[in-house]
């Protein structure tokens, strides 16, 4: 993809000045042809292997970098699982520990603007989020690759639930070790302020003792994932599962019982 883009990068940037060539400027044209051609193919060398974050560099480390106006328009249209895909590409880089969070961006940015018909194409079934409210689509216009990490520990989230409950409840137990270990792994992600930022953005459309018991649970995941640093996150994230399970166990998460917001000991 990042091959692709870069090829259409230079190409875009050449055709108007090939194009405005006169019929008998022939030799210049194919002059200029052969150059672009041969800037076209040092830079997939260099792509193939240093990885897209020479695009980056190329065009600078900020979302100028990208049609903005083209990213926000379709910002609108996507789910989750767009960013889920986005987050999974970027995650495989193999300089991504490397990459600045700007950096981070514009690949994000441009792999969904390049890749959206085919990320339609393999749609998983919606989550239990569902899809962008409006708070989430304005952070993320701004943050593309938080938004994948917002997303893709969502993700995380419910594959643990349905491990340790056999399910993907609703304002009983699962549904607040869910909502907790979301926030957990959000906060090991990104850092617990911005993981905060998210969550409540998400919880916008909520009202009620149900937003109650979704913010008391989020808060929980966020306190318990600050002490389960990303260092070793295959390890880290499956201890903090256990600890999140054993505070929801023990009472300390919040589940509704007839209509009324209670402790979420079982």
């Amino acid at each position: 993809m990042a091959v692709r883009l870069a090829i259409l990068h230079i190409a875009n940037s050449n055709c108007v000045f090939l194009s405005s060539k006169k019929k008998g400027d022939s030799m210049m044209t194919k002059r200029n042809g052969i150059i672009v051609l041969f800037t076209a193919f040092t830079m997939v060398l260099g792509l193939a292997t240093n990885s897209p974050v020479s695009y980056a560099e190329e065009n600078g480390n900020s979302l100028n970098a990208v049609d903005e106006n083209r990213f926000s328009e379709l910002v609108e249209g996507f789910h989750e699982n767009d960013f889920i895909r986005a987050g999974e590409y970027v995650e495989a880089l193999p300089n991504f520990s490397e990459l600045s969070l700007e950096e981070l961006d514009v690949l994000v940015a441009n792999y969904m603007i390049s890749n959206l018909l085919r990320l339609r194409s393999t749609y998983l079934p919606p989550t239990a989020y569902g899809g962008l409210n409006a708070k989430e689509v304005a952070l993320a216009k701004n943050h593309p690759f938080e938004a994948t990490q917002f997303y893709g520990s969502s993700q995380v989230a419910i594959n643990y639930t349905k491990t340790k409950f056999g399910r993907n409840g609703f304002q009983d137990a699962s549904d607040a070790f869910r909502h907790a270990m979301w926030n957990g792994n959000l906060t090991q992600r990104i850092g617990a302020s911005r993981a905060k930022v998210w969550t409540d953005a998400h919880e916008d459309y909520s009202s009620g003792i149900d937003k109650q018991m979704d913010l008391h649970n989020n808060q929980l995941g966020r306190t318990i994932g600050k002490n389960y640093g990303s260092t070793n996150p295959g390890i880290n994230v499956k201890n903090m599962a256990d600890k999140i399970y054993s505070e929801i166990k023990a009472g300390k998460g919040k589940v509704i019982k007839n209509n009324k917001l209670v402790s979420s000991k079982f």
